[in-house]
């Protein structure tokens, strides 16, 4: 928890740690992700060389799902709570889902978190259904199957865009058949639904056609994010963005001296 910063400019436990590496009575087992283990090796290799590197692979869909029944055991001696496809159905979105986090972590937050939502429901169980629920509450992104109302929304999602934006029809159709193809379930999991650039000039209406598309699929305007890039133009606005590399470091790395 205690860190000293260099020249009060940036965060470093190294100082300390190669210090108290050399003690022959001192040990540490250190945990971190392995982008934050190959920043750390590149910030200062020479501390490194005092561990002995112990890769954790990820769990398998069939290890995940041992994981999260022995995780809510307790909870259902006292009553099943959790059907098998409810726990197939929470792998399988968080493989979609939280990318940052590695697996079981990832599916174990998201069961938790479906956990809450379910108890404040009438249900009896938590279902696929339970799970496609919750993940369209906390998204803002439907899921699962295609109610009757989105299927006419994504139908005439053109008609829809062109009540607010006049003319841009390729802009229009672009982007409304992108959300048919990935609602169909075409596409990469592990990439956006969409991404698109609309180029052109102040004025024919590139904000407009944002705005449109999150009022009539999302439902308001609000559910839109918009980051003026004019705020983002020196190296360290950039962090205001995304948080700073050093802050990132620390965060990714975990220590339990023993």
């Amino acid at each position: 928890d205690q860190y000293i910063k260099d020249d009060h400019t940036r965060p470093s436990l190294a100082p300390i740690l190669n210090e108290l590496l050399q003690l022959p009575d001192f040990h540490i087992i250190a945990t971190a992700s392995t982008n934050h283990y190959h920043a750390l090796a590149k910030e200062d290799e020479q501390m490194l060389r005092f561990f002995d590197v112990i890769y954790l692979r990820e769990t398998t869909d069939d290890e995940t799902f041992a994981v999260l029944v022995q995780r809510f055991e307790h909870i259902e001696r006292k009553k099943v709570l959790f059907t098998i496809q409810g726990l197939e159905s929470i792998i399988a979105s968080a493989e979609r889902y939280d990318w940052e986090v590695p697996f079981p972590e990832r599916a174990i937050d998201l069961a938790e978190e479906t956990l809450l939502y379910f108890r404040t429901t009438d249900e009896s169980f938590v279902t696929a259904e339970t799970v496609e629920s919750f993940l369209a509450l906390k998204t803002g992104m439907p899921s699962g199957t295609i109610g009757e109302d989105e299927k006419n929304k994504l139908l005439h999602l053109e008609e829809l865009l062109h009540q607010r934006v006049i003319g841009q029809d390729e802009a229009v159709k672009q982007v409304a058949e992108a959300m048919r193809k990935a609602r169909a379930g075409f596409g990469n999991d592990k990439r956006p639904l969409g991404s698109f650039i609309f180029f052109g000039p102040s004025g024919v209406g590139k904000t407009e056609t944002a705005k449109a598309f999150a009022e009539n699929y999302f439902g308001s305007e609000d559910k839109m994010i918009r980051l003026d890039m004019s705020e983002f133009q020196t190296p360290e606005s950039i962090d205001r963005l995304i948080g700073s590399r050093e802050m990132a470091m620390l965060a990714g790395l975990c220590s339990v001296t023993l």
